[in-house]
């Protein structure tokens, strides 16, 4: 895995300059990470995924709170949790292999009933990340109901068509990896540096209300993906 490792190092090193400590708040954060581990992800959406959650997670430590992390295909695997200490399991990330086939409704079915439970009995702020490529198909009622306990940041890498899955204009923020951009290296690193920073950005500081799950959903917001334009100079 020396390649993994090396393109890892790279985007590590830029993450030190994003290191603040922030004051904890009264209410924790959960920071929960999916990874996408189907035969789907093989290949450079493999590469770049797995170094792009261990990139997030070095962040997101640095932020000081709580991370879940999980591999998902045909079921959700088990989970990772880093605590302040930022013990991250390095190789188990890298090399972590599917056995099994996908079938996302189980899996997101399953996420629900959990994430639920977390806001209900645990009071926890749940920020679902979840890594994964254009033929992952999640109902896009079981997304808004999913959206009422958690805020959602979705990443797609190298989509295989134009047409993104329905799922994405729901969630609360996308980002869209193009195969332009994992083709070369300098565009890897910084479409990763783009995402990292991205996130401490876009995730909820505030609670949102805790709402009990819809049998009948409404249709949610749709909210534009983020290309890989680079952002623009920011305002003083």
């Amino acid at each position: 895995y020396d390649r993994e490792i090396f393109e890892q190092k790279v985007v590590d090193s830029e993450l030190l300059y994003y290191g603040r400590d922030k004051q904890r708040e009264d209410e924790r954060r959960l920071q929960y990470l999916l990874i996408d581990c189907s035969a789907s992800m093989r290949g450079q959406r493999q590469v770049f995924a797995r170094g792009l959650a261990l990139a997030l997670i070095k962040k997101l430590t640095l932020e000081g709170d709580e991370i879940w992390v999980r591999f998902f295909d045909s079921r959700l695997h088990e989970t990772i949790k880093i605590g302040r200490s930022g013990q991250v399991p390095v190789p188990y990330l890298l090399s972590f292999r599917s056995e099994r086939g996908r079938n996302y409704s189980k899996v997101f079915r399953q996420l629900l009933v959990e994430v639920t439970r977390l806001r209900r009995e645990q009071k926890r702020r749940v920020v679902l990340y979840t890594i994964t490529h254009g033929q992952c198909h999640i109902e896009p009622e079981l997304v808004t109901a999913l959206k009422q306990q958690a805020f959602l940041y979705g990443v797609v890498v190298l989509p295989s068509s134009d047409h993104l899955p329905e799922f994405v204009p729901l969630l609360d923020r996308s980002q869209i990896v193009s195969g332009e951009v994992l083709t070369n290296r300098a565009e890897r690193q910084r479409r990763a540096l783009d995402i990292v920073g991205d996130t401490t950005r876009a995730a909820p500081r505030k609670a949102p209300p805790v709402a009990a799950v819809p049998n009948d959903p409404q249709h949610s917001r749709r909210m534009k993906a983020v290309s890989d334009e680079p952002p623009g100079p920011r305002r003083p």
